[in-house]
């Protein structure tokens, strides 16, 4: 399928745009319609570089089950991809992953609308284990730039400056990771 798609990025670009992909997303047309468009050439030049994901065996009964190896995955993606990945402070729309803690599916949705209404990228992630009882705005940094995309966040969901912290995770892959606790309800 890619070989039969036009090489030019620009009028990829426009087939996506074409197909009614102008819905937010933390992926721009543009981003998409470049990596197409160089996979495509690459196909074309027969220059493709094929690997296997790192697997560990664990038994299950008598028969062995293959699971991918995380970690040794994770490198791998990094080593091939290294645009792919998220990295915070990237250039264009700022992403924001939302995680509920407590709150209801109903207070996520209206979290993700107001952040949508602002010009966040949302990415939403499964729901935490357990419930906070107050919701947290996280940051990669405690940078002057991350603390301001924080505060940015934090005032879209009427949230006080003081739910913006330093994300304890080390390998935070989003400009801000929102964890909506039980308190979202309380949000106006």
């Amino acid at each position: 399928m890619l070989l039969g798609l036009p090489a030019e990025q620009a009028t990829i670009g426009e087939l996506l745009t074409g197909m009614g992909s102008m819905a937010r997303t933390t992926v721009t047309n543009e981003d998409a319609s470049l990596l197409i468009s160089l996979v495509a050439r690459d196909l074309r030049a027969h220059d493709v570089h094929r690997e296997t994901l790192p697997v560990v065996y664990l038994r299950s009964g008598a028969e062995r089950v293959a699971v991918a190896d995380q970690a040794a995955s994770a490198e791998v993606v990094a080593e091939l991809f290294p645009r792919a990945l998220l990295q915070p402070g990237h250039q264009g729309q700022r992403r924001v992953m939302l995680q509920r803690s407590g709150a209801t599916i109903g207070a996520a949705l209206d979290a993700r609308l107001r952040l949508v209404s602002a010009g966040f990228g949302v990415v939403e992630d499964r729901a935490t284990r357990g419930a906070e009882p107050a919701s947290v705005v996280y940051v990669p940094d405690a940078s002057e730039a991350a603390m301001a995309a924080g505060h940015d966040v934090a005032t879209a969901l009427g949230l006080p400056a003081t739910a913006v912290a330093v994300d304890p995770d080390p390998s935070a892959v989003v400009d801000v990771r929102v964890v909506l606790g039980s308190d979202a309800l309380l949000v106006p």
